[in-house]
């Protein structure tokens, strides 16, 4: 069974050894926030998954987003390198392209 995306971001606080309330303060909310994505009454928003992915370079934004791959890019690094096709930075503008359209969806939705 997958795991959603508020199990995913638990899972990365959980990783950096990180309780609701330290978590809350490195990414500049509130402790309810982050206890709301623990309780699955709301998902994180983009965008504590900036703040999120920008602190910590390592995090593979696949997994984050979509559960894809592994936790840490650099597992996921092993498998694109054996694909020659696909290169990490095709991998990294498709992501790219894929954020830039969940912030116009969010846009919009306001």
């Amino acid at each position: 069974m997958a795991i959603d995306i508020n199990d995913r971001f638990i899972k990365v606080m959980d990783h950096y050894g990180h309780t609701g309330y330290s978590f809350s303060k490195k990414l500049g909310t509130s402790e309810a926030v982050i206890s709301n994505i623990r309780k699955k009454k709301n998902p994180p928003n983009i965008i504590l998954i900036q703040k999120l992915l920008n602190m910590h370079l390592e995090i593979n934004p696949d997994w984050l987003l979509h559960g894809r791959g592994t936790l840490l890019r650099n597992e996921l690094e092993d498998v694109i390198t054996d694909v020659p096709d696909r290169s990490l930075s095709d991998t990294l503008v498709e992501f790219s392209d894929r954020l830039k359209a969940i912030e116009k969806a969010i846009s919009i939705d306001k």
